[in-house]
């Protein structure tokens, strides 16, 4: 009996040491769930009532008629939006939209020498956006210019929008007229837009990739910023290179991506709102728990007038 009781232990052992062992399954790849779009306009050219305000309402009334279906709860307008008797009505088209909408200034409004009534007229529109969105940090105005010897009205601004973190970004360039007021400049002084951005990152946490998106009115690469001040981008940039995802930019009046691999960020600039097609770009935001990822979508709004 022993030795069949021996046997059958023995031919369990065997079988114990032959069957492969069962491993455990790999766990499957997070899924990213959408969490909310934002809407970019840029370069309306607002300048009295007519033609391009008509345009820039359109692009808002379809974004505010879309809001719920396309999960629409910002929107980022990119700069030159108004000047002279326009500053006085773009304002009160923003108003009328139901989600946040956040004003940046331009070169324009700038060279038309409306760099301080853009601060005053977008005043309660800052305001309130401080109330509506999460972590809203906005820079001091004016500041010193020194090159200048004169105070300046830099528009930066910050705030996170379920987990985002949004940083927008004045490099408009003061005091220079012609070809070269085209161009971007850090503004890097006590109170300018460089230290500024320095500091967002510096207290940005950075705990999911991808998670921080900057805007300008102009784009952050190389040809409307030198090379000396593309480096000193990139120092700041390039050390958070796995947390920020891109540049929504416009003043170039196209639609257009470059990724800057160097900086490790993209850089998007949206067509003209006032062009012959009016154009919003969507920005569908998604998030697996540890990265957030984006999904562009390019929209021509029906407007009578475009061609």
């Amino acid at each position: 009996m022993f030795a069949d009781l021996f046997a059958s232990c023995g031919l369990c052992a065997l079988l114990a040491c032959t069957t492969p062992p069962s491993t455990p399954q790999d766990d499957p790849p997070p899924v990213a769930e959408p969490l909310f779009t934002f809407a970019v306009v840029a370069d309306p050219h607002v300048v009295s009532a007519g033609e391009n305000a008509d345009k820039l309402t359109a692009a808002l009334d379809w974004i505010d008629a879309n809001a719920e279906a396309q999960q629409i709860e910002l929107v980022l307008a990119v700069g030159d939006l108004a000047w002279g008797a326009g500053l006085d009505l773009v304002p009160g088209l923003f108003d009328a939209v139901s989600v946040p909408v956040v004003p940046l200034v331009g070169d324009n409004e700038v060279h038309a020498g409306d760099d301080e009534r853009f601060d005053r007229v977008f005043a309660p529109r800052y305001q309130a956006l401080a109330a509506e969105l999460d972590g809203w940090d906005r820079a001091p105005t004016p500041t010193w210019e020194p090159e200048l010897q004169r105070d300046v009205w830099l528009q930066n601004a910050a705030w996170t929008h379920r987990g985002v973190r949004f940083i927008s970004l004045d490099w408009a360039v003061r005091g220079v007229d012609g070809v070269l007021g085209e161009l971007g400049t850090l503004h890097d002084a006590d109170g300018g837009t460089l230290p500024w951005l320095a500091a967002q990152l510096t207290a940005d946490p950075g705990g999911s990739d991808e998670g921080v998106v900057l805007v300008s009115h102009i784009p952050m690469h190389l040809g409307l910023f030198t090379l000396d001040q593309m480096a000193a981008l990139d120092e700041q940039l390039a050390p958070r290179s796995s947390s920020v995802y891109a540049d929504f930019a416009g003043h170039v009046h196209v639609d257009s991506g470059q990724t800057l691999d160097e900086l490790g960020y993209d850089v998007y600039t949206t067509q003209a709102t006032h062009g012959d097609v009016v154009v919003v770009r969507l920005v569908h935001v998604a998030s697996d728990g540890e990265r957030f990822s984006y999904t562009h979508e390019r929209v021509e709004v029906p407007f009578p007038a475009a061609r």
